[in-house]
């Protein structure tokens, strides 16, 4: 199935195509379980619905929202070129994730946009550096959107482990 055909389905059929790989990955054991990956899967196909071309590059896309992500020596490699500017993003992302009220995209976007306007640093470099360490990429799916999906927990512990990674990797502290 192309790209073409992908943005004609319907939901429910896209969601029927690519349940089995999602649960491949995320393997839900209980009903419970079943229906929430449903829930998640379908919020997630409106995401990247227009962006796939086939639906072995849907589960691609897919997997990083159900399964841990890597950082390769280029994203690493990249940061460290950076890294004036990254640590205070992730410092600050982390501190103003963990405390906006509502986990939601909305929320995010204004945590994220007056975390730039704070550093000086403008919002495409933030978005990059918080990118990179949610997504593992230069490229995602909308980042407040995926972030929303992905939750708090998984979303700090992201930006956590970017921070350790870059810390080993680059031999530098984070102030706290």
């Amino acid at each position: 199935m192309n790209g073409h055909y992908i943005r004609q389905a319907s939901l429910k059929k896209l969601e029927k195509m690519l349940l089995p790989v999602t649960s491949k990955i995320a393997a839900p054991t209980d009903r419970e379980g079943r229906d929430i990956l449903k829930k998640k899967l379908a919020r997630i196909i409106l995401l990247i619905r227009e962006r796939i071309k086939t639906l072995i590059e849907a589960g691609e896309i897919i997997k990083p929202f159900f399964d841990g992500i890597t950082y390769n020596e280029k994203i690493i490699n990249y940061t460290s070129d950076r890294k004036s500017e990254a640590q205070p993003v992730i410092n600050g992302a982390i501190k103003s994730l963990s405390n906006i009220k509502n986990f939601n995209a909305a929320g995010i976007e204004i945590s994220l946009r007056k975390l730039s306007e704070e550093l000086e640093i403008g919002f495409r470099k933030t978005a990059e550096f918080i990118r990179i360490a949610v997504w593992g990429d230069l490229i995602s799916p909308p980042l407040f959107e995926t972030m929303e999906i992905l939750g708090r927990q998984t979303t700090l512990q992201r930006l956590k482990s970017f921070k350790s990674i870059l810390n080993h990797y680059l031999n530098t502290t984070y102030p706290q």
